[in-house]
């Protein structure tokens, strides 16, 4: 179990990097705890709704129904996400020297 956890953790921990530069590269300057809270409160609100969808397709249709539902759900995150790939390569760029002074200043400047 413990092995398994470890995977998980490794991988989970790709994608909260991931997840916090893109959010880093898209944001508006000095909006980092808010663009986070608003991710967050949107994200989970589209989770309780699709859970809650999910569970009334399964009750009243059959689960293989609500089952069924996830390769096409995938698709549509396929599709949002090559969609906005222009807008998200900025998060794919390497920071300059004078970029990572700039934000360790400005967290410098959060802290005091």
């Amino acid at each position: 179990m413990a092995l398994v956890g470890a995977f998980i953790g490794l991988i989970g921990g790709a994608v909260q990097v991931f997840y916090f530069e893109v959010l880093e590269a898209v944001r508006p300057r000095g909006s980092q705890t808010s663009s986070l809270g608003w991710i967050w409160s949107i994200e989970g609100s589209f989770m309780a709704v699709g859970a809650a969808t999910g569970g009334w397709i399964s009750e009243h249709h059959s689960p293989q129904v609500g089952l069924a539902l996830l390769p096409s759900m995938l698709f549509c995150g396929l599709i949002i996400l090559t969609l906005g790939k222009k807008r998200l390569t900025t998060a794919n760029d390497v920071p300059t020297e004078e970029e990572d002074l700039q934000a360790i200043k400005d967290i410098s400047n959060e802290v005091k």
